[in-house]
């Protein structure tokens, strides 16, 4: 089963505008509200609600609501403190602009969320390749478990490659 394909669970930056928009009434909204909402305006089936992440700790959906809402609060759109999310005055602003969508890179046009941006690359530069950092529309964690797959994927490759170049009684030894 693919992590990232079987369901049809949106990537937390799909995420972004919705909850703005959800926010624009200023009524203060509870994580699970958003949750709640937003499963049922993305048409999820509840098994799509209910998919955890492969730590078990937390659903994939609130993951990712809790990404996309991350960032809106690093961008000053929202406020965002003990479970709470309300816009700003900067995110009424931005949905008077009436964008298609809100991503990273729509992100990075506004200045508090850009400098936060350059904050954390300079905190990370010898430690993420610059190709994953610029391209991804992946949530934090996802690129972990997509980094994590592909690693486990070449282990059990080269494994295999191992046991099927050795011996017979080589491979009896280790299944024994």
């Amino acid at each position: 089963m693919n992590y990232f394909t079987t369901f049809v669970i949106p990537q937390y930056w799909k995420l972004m505008l919705p909850i703005l928009k959800l926010c624009s009434d200023e009524k203060p909204r509870r994580m699970n509200e958003l949750d709640s909402i937003l499963a049922d305006q993305f048409n999820l089936k509840k098994k799509e609600r209910n998919r955890l992440k492969p730590s078990g700790d937390q659903t994939l959906f609130g993951n990712r609501i809790g990404w996309a809402t991350f960032d809106l609060n690093k961008a000053g759109l929202v406020k965002r403190e003990k479970g709470i999310v309300i816009i700003t005055d900067d995110g009424k602003k931005v949905l008077a602009q009436k964008p298609p969508h809100i991503d990273r890179k729509f992100l990075l046009t506004i200045p508090k969320y850009a400098e936060f941006n350059n904050k954390m690359i300079e905190r990370r530069k010898d430690r993420i390749p610059e190709e994953v950092e610029e391209k991804s529309e992946q949530s934090p964690e996802d690129l972990i478990i997509s980094g994590h797959k592909i690693i486990r994927r070449n282990v059990e490759n080269e494994l295999l490659e191992k046991i099927n170049n050795n011996t017979p009684q080589f491979f009896e030894s280790l299944v024994l």
